[in-house]
């Protein structure tokens, strides 16, 4: 082999990792466990690989994702290697760890991926089915498993809503987002206690109509896609309520969050909401990064009392409020009563009445530019125009943030 051969080998394995590393199929249940019992789970895989088969590239690459996403020691070669002289003592540990919880559904999974993926020896998988029988799975799991995989190598989403038709109570938890992010759209995980939407990277997104729509589980994600928020769209209870990377429209809702644990958004879009985009309600972290607001607000009648909050608008207690690294454009608060006053374009306290505690407020990084406060013509109060207005805030810290045209001052105390 050449010099240049010898470069571009390598450069097509740097190349490699690169994708591995892009489509990494994660699983944090199965990553948390010790390294033996890791091992264990792709050494078992890997003999899955190689019975009566010639292992083909797209085997060793889904292969390495796994190993990947399950944060091994060592690499997939090691395990492969090892999984030739697995005894009958390692397959009985396999069995004895895997055949009463969740790993051996993702181990069915991956199996039949793998098989599908190599020669497709009946031997293969005979083999493959004693393991899975071995394990303890039912016969209509296995059938919504056989179509989630299938669904994989079709890349299909039409067959993987097939699949969701044919999903049983006990599977509903099951996060199978890196394995159809490329190419699926819509609820990926749907259960009682979590829901996770998702949508395939740099396609055309898909749209989530909110009417209507209300969360208690205890989990509830969002990433990637275009949500347009029509009417209440609410949030009770949930430990966590997460976007990322999603476009958010106004089209005359609003989000409510009621007795939420965390709100998290990073990377998101948000525009033209009318009635304040989130009415927060004793949440108990807000944490919004890398963010985009634009032409969002809100207006309403009281009178001879402050309204705060246009984007974010918040009531009860809390710990911690942070904002970090967000553009924020042409935002607003008004109160239309002409005794009234307006504060807190971007975020505040919903009135005048003593109703915020939060342990901690942070405000940085920012950009904001054009945002205003509309108070009465006979207001009251003079010298409300801020962005952040707050009150019985224990800590609160302010830098690094850029204001371009539109209210000057960041922050103020009620």
């Amino acid at each position: 082999m050449g010099k240049i051969e010898e470069n571009i080998l390598e450069i097509r394995k740097h190349f490699m990792e690169l994708q591995n590393e892009k489509y990494t199929i994660h699983n944090g249940r199965l990553s948390d466990k010790e390294e033996y019992l890791k091992s264990l789970y792709v050494q078992m895989l890997s003999t899955v690989v190689q019975y009566e088969n010639d292992v083909t590239e797209m085997q060793l690459l889904f292969l390495q994702r796994i190993v990947k996403g399950l944060c091994c020691e060592l690499q997939t070669e090691d395990y492969m290697r090892k999984a030739l002289d697995i005894s009958m003592v390692e397959v009985k540990e396999f069995a004895d760890a895997y055949q009463s919880e969740e790993g051996r559904y993702y181990f069915a999974l991956n199996g039949m991926i793998l098989s599908a993926l190599g020669e497709r020896n009946d031997s293969n998988y005979e083999y493959l089915a004693e393991l899975i029988q071995m394990l303890g799975i039912h016969i209509t799991e296995l059938r919504y498993l056989s179509k989630v995989a299938e669904s994989v190598l079709m890349q299909s989403s039409e067959i993987f809503d097939e699949a969701k038709k044919m999903m049983t109570e006990e599977l509903g938890f099951l996060d199978l987002t890196d394995y159809i992010r490329n190419f699926y759209a819509g609820a990926v995980v749907d259960s009682k206690s979590e829901v996770i939407y998702s949508a395939p990277e740099k396609q055309v997104v898909h749209s989530l109509e909110t009417e209507g729509m209300k969360f208690y589980q205890r989990k509830v994600v969002f990433v990637g896609i275009e949500v347009n928020v029509a009417g209440k769209w609410q949030f009770h209870g949930c430990e966590e309520v997460r976007f990322e990377n999603c476009t958010i429209n106004g089209k005359g809702g609003y989000l409510y969050l009621q007795g939420v644990g965390n709100f998290q958004m990073e990377g998101c879009k948000v525009r033209n909401f009318t009635n304040s985009f989130a009415h927060l309600e004793s949440v108990g972290n807000v944490l919004v990064v890398s963010s985009e607001f634009n032409e969002c607000g809100r207006k309403e009648k009281v009178e001879q009392k402050i309204v705060g909050g246009g984007v974010f608008c918040y009531k009860g207690e809390g710990e911690s409020v942070v904002f970090d690294g967000n553009y924020v454009q042409d935002v607003y608060i008004e109160n239309t009563d002409c005794y009234g006053g307006a504060s807190g374009a971007f975020f505040g306290l919903k009135s005048s009445e003593r109703n915020m505690c939060l342990k901690k407020i942070e405000v940085k990084n920012n950009i904001f530019t054009g945002g205003t406060c509309i108070s009465g013509e006979f207001t009251w109060y003079s010298d409300t125009e801020c962005l952040i207005f707050y009150e019985e805030a224990q800590k609160v810290s302010e830098k690094n943030n850029t204001v371009k045209g539109g209210i000057t001052r960041i922050i103020r105390e009620r």
